[in-house]
């Protein structure tokens, strides 16, 4: 319900947290305009999904910042380490 009406724009949406990049493809299947974006600690490569991925800790200020400079991001999803100081960070 709170992402509906952005179904079929041309949102930015990251998703902290990849693994096997299941939930990716769930927001790829939702949210087919988007620009995905995936983070995860390891490096992952999901060659079945248009998405860009990235390897960095979410606590990393730096590379988030050097990553999305612009803050263009409409969407992220916090699914990483689960701990609060981390969230915060994020």
């Amino acid at each position: 319900q709170l992402l509906a009406t952005k179904r079929d724009a041309p949102i930015r949406l990251l998703e902290i947290g990849v693994d096997r990049g299941d939930s990716l493809r769930m927001w790829r299947r939702y949210f087919p305009k988007a620009e995905l974006h995936g983070l995860d600690v390891k490096t992952i490569s999901l060659p079945d999904l248009e998405c860009a991925l990235h390897a960095f800790d979410q606590t990393d200020r730096e590379a988030v910042d050097r990553t999305w400079a612009d803050g263009s991001l409409d969407v992220i999803i916090d699914d990483g380490s689960h701990r609060t100081e981390d969230q915060l960070l994020a």
